[in-house]
């Protein structure tokens, strides 16, 4: 009996112990979620400086999708580099909002756009611009854009089919 006895006082104190140990887990997962949350959002702010933050579109998504109204996402333009790693937070969180469908497209540099995103770019991501810069050449076959019509919106070569598998996992 006493043996019984240890063994539950032993597993009432690890029982606590793990309370305060999952407490202390879920506050430094809150952190670092609100710390990934503002990175998204500086990140955004700097490519879409006019645009509603993703807590806003998010909000919304999540009060269209509760009132039955068919939601879903688009992580366009998926500019390698730079915002290709956040595929997987983002398809979670529309999902968790309420989201049905998903898409995404490359970044496309046409014409007079190609000068003003790259000074762009390189103002606001200056220590990023060559990893980008290398990323979009890399899934272009060494180009900054595709104007052919099928081949426009999307990539080729091994890094943009790991973003196409990343994806697909994510949704």
């Amino acid at each position: 009996l006493a043996e019984a006895e240890r063994k539950i006082a032993k597993l009432q104190q690890d029982i606590v112990e793990l309370t305060r140990a999952g407490e202390d887990l879920t506050a430094e997962s809150e952190d670092l979620e609100r710390r990934y949350a503002k990175r998204l959002n500086e990140v955004a702010r700097k490519v879409e400086p006019h645009a509603p933050s993703s807590r806003k579109r998010f909000e919304a998504m999540a009060t269209l999708a509760d009132a039955g109204i068919p939601t879903g996402i688009s992580l366009s333009p998926i500019i390698p580099g730079l915002n290709d790693e956040d595929m997987p937070d983002l398809l979670a969180r529309a999902k968790q909002a309420g989201a049905g469908e998903a898409m995404a497209t490359l970044l496309r540099l046409s014409g007079s756009v190609e000068p003003v995103f790259m000074e762009r770019m390189a103002a606001a991501f200056p220590d990023r611009m060559a990893k980008m810069t290398n990323r979009i050449r890399e899934v272009r076959g060494g180009a900054l854009s595709e104007g052919t019509f099928f081949d426009r919106h999307r990539g080729s070569g091994p890094y943009w089919v790991m973003i196409e598998q990343l994806f697909q996992i994510s949704r």
